[in-house]
């Protein structure tokens, strides 16, 4: 008796990128959503600076801080402690997707006379 195949490579592949997709983005919002409840509150304008972006192009995630002083928060400097809220933030994500994550911290507003931009990887 003939066996039949049925191809569905394409639209298994679109469904498949959909639902990874739509898992990046939820990923995202608990991550700004951990980020915002850790992150140390002077006049607010850190918290709100924290969000993300996914590019479904590329598949990348990119949760950020885009105020100037935020690496000296996240890692602190000679005259003040370390108060974390990005790192420990992102310590959710591998658990969110159930999958091995490497991370990629980048700080690309910090100003030149502070070292300029610095990329961290590994996980946290």
């Amino acid at each position: 008796m003939p066996v039949g195949l049925i191809w569905n490579g394409p639209s298994a592949r679109s469904w498949v990128l959909q639902k990874f997709d739509s898992a990046m983005n939820r990923a995202g919002e608990a991550v700004v959503e951990e980020a915002r409840r850790l992150v140390p509150v002077d006049t607010g304008r850190l918290r709100a600076s924290i969000g993300f972006t996914y590019s479904t192009s590329r598949r990348v995630l990119t949760v950020y801080a885009d105020e100037f002083y935020a690496a000296f928060v996240e890692f602190g400097t000679s005259k003040m402690a370390a108060q974390p809220f990005l790192r420990p933030a992102l310590g959710l994500f591998p658990r969110l997707l159930g999958l091995v994550v490497t991370t990629q911290v980048q700080f690309s507003n910090t100003p030149e006379q502070y070292g300029g931009p610095e990329t961290l990887e590994g996980p946290f």
